[in-house]
């Protein structure tokens, strides 16, 4: 189902999105906190979005939510969400990307909460974000919206040959009349 903000449109992963996302997923600037690399190509992107376009693991024991953000205005993409939702629905843990092109105007925290919301409103009740403790503009981003930062411990991952740290994220579902998700500013 898409979800729309007053500046996006998130749609659905497809297949076919790779050929719109693929150059601005070719920025190495995106790496910078993650072990992900720059798609080798179109083809292997189009393969991964039909992939998470099937909406679950193969052991069906996590649900994947992805949706591509597309601005309203221009159709332009800038970005994506994800969340991987576990079997009861107890919890997700939590992605997001926006493209350099489209960054430092708010989009992710405006589809970040749009997520959270839908999320919420679907029974999850506590969303999960890992963050690179290097990463200062996603920092930002969570606890804009009301993450709360419970740990802070050495990263599994080597990232340009360094281990860091990272942080780990929670928002609660919010309690029946409380407010939800912060609205972002624009």
């Amino acid at each position: 189902m898409p979800l729309e903000t007053e500046r996006l449109r998130l749609e659905p992963i497809r297949a076919d999105h790779a050929d719109g996302m693929y150059d601005g997923l070719r920025e190495p600037s995106l790496y910078a906190y993650q072990t992900d690399e720059p798609p080798r190509d179109v083809a292997s992107l189009r393969e991964r979005y039909a992939r998470l376009a099937a909406g679950h693991s193969t052991d069906e024991l996590a649900h994947w939510l992805n949706w591509i953000l597309v601005r309203r205005d221009d159709g332009a993409f800038a970005g994506y969400v994800q969340a991987t939702v576990d079997k009861n629905r107890a919890s997700a843990v939590i992605g997001y990307l926006v493209l350099p092109a489209q960054q430092r105007r708010g989009l992710g925290a405006e589809a970040v909460a749009a997520m959270a919301a839908h999320l919420f409103s679907a029974g999850v009740g506590r969303l999960h974000a890992v963050i690179d403790a290097r990463n200062a503009g996603s920092i930002a981003l969570v606890e804009r919206l009301g993450f709360t930062r419970t740990a802070t411990r050495r990263s599994e991952d080597v990232i340009g040959g360094v281990r860091g740290f990272d942080h780990d994220y929670v928002l609660r579902a919010p309690r029946a009349g409380h407010a939800g998700v912060p609205k972002p500013e624009a």
